[in-house]
């Protein structure tokens, strides 16, 4: 029998960088996201595992789960970007970053590290139900 790894991922809840269309820092949730997870229910599972990220770790335990921190689900390093709005950035760098997966103009990650990365982490899952409270950018990775 072949072991089975049942994986959700869930995005954190909002968080005011995304509301000002900004990269996101390590900001906590919103008044928002923390409404939108009053009535949020964790699916079922034999382990949950977070980002690090304040935002995460503050998603995962407003659903009554205890997550362990995994770095690997860290969200895309933005580099410089981080915290600032995209009009703020140089359309030049932002056009190379959104048309080249390898291309990291702010001296991050690029897409196609963070592909690589969540793949690694991905094949290294052990069997079972995971939750995994991360970022868009990771799920987008992963799927």
């Amino acid at each position: 029998m072949t072991a089975v790894v049942r994986l959700v991922l869930l995005a954190h809840a909002s968080t005011e960088a995304q509301r000002a269309v900004r990269f996101p820092a390590d900001e906590p949730l919103s008044q928002r996201g923390r409404r939108e997870l009053e009535r949020a229910v964790a699916p079922v599972a034999d382990r949950v595992v977070a980002a690090p990220e304040r935002r995460a770790v503050e998603t995962a335990a407003a659903l009554g789960t205890t997550a362990v921190v995994d770095r690997a689900l860290r969200d895309l390093d933005y580099g410089n970007w981080a915290g600032r709005a995209m009009d703020e950035v140089p359309a030049e760098s932002l056009q190379q970053w959104l048309t080249d997966p390898h291309a990291a103009p702010h001296g991050g990650e690029s897409i196609a590290e963070l592909t690589e990365r969540v793949a690694r982490w991905l094949d290294e899952l052990a069997p079972g139900r995971v939750v995994a409270v991360t970022h868009p950018a990771v799920i987008r990775a992963a799927t």
